[in-house]
């Protein structure tokens, strides 16, 4: 009889721990289409208030779009956080979120 207990307990938490690890590996796949990435400044569209940007860790370039009145984080000293009028290339900013 306790055999059967502890055969029934080990299966009941080897059922709880494979269906949590299904439910941890679909919340990551959902988190992985933003990413949270710096970068250096190639080109800036006051325009379209688009800027391109190189990605260090992978020197990929992308296209980042920037919402009025939003500012960006730079790795400057004096001046943490920019708007977009006051960006020059060659400046790194940090934490774009891309989607």
């Amino acid at each position: 009889m306790k055999k059967l207990q502890r055969k029934t307990i080990g299966l009941a938490l080897l059922a709880l721990l494979a269906f949590g690890g299904v439910n941890a590996s679909a919340k990551q796949t959902g988190a992985a289409r933003q990413q949270i990435l710096s970068a250096v400044v190639v080109s800036i569209d006051m325009g379209a208030r688009t800027i391109q940007v190189r990605e260090q860790g992978t020197g990929r370039t992308l296209y980042v779009r920037v919402p009025e009145g939003r500012s960006l984080r730079t790795n400057l000293a004096t001046s943490p956080s920019l708007p977009i009028e006051r960006l020059l290339p060659g400046m790194v900013i940090r934490d774009i979120v891309v989607q």
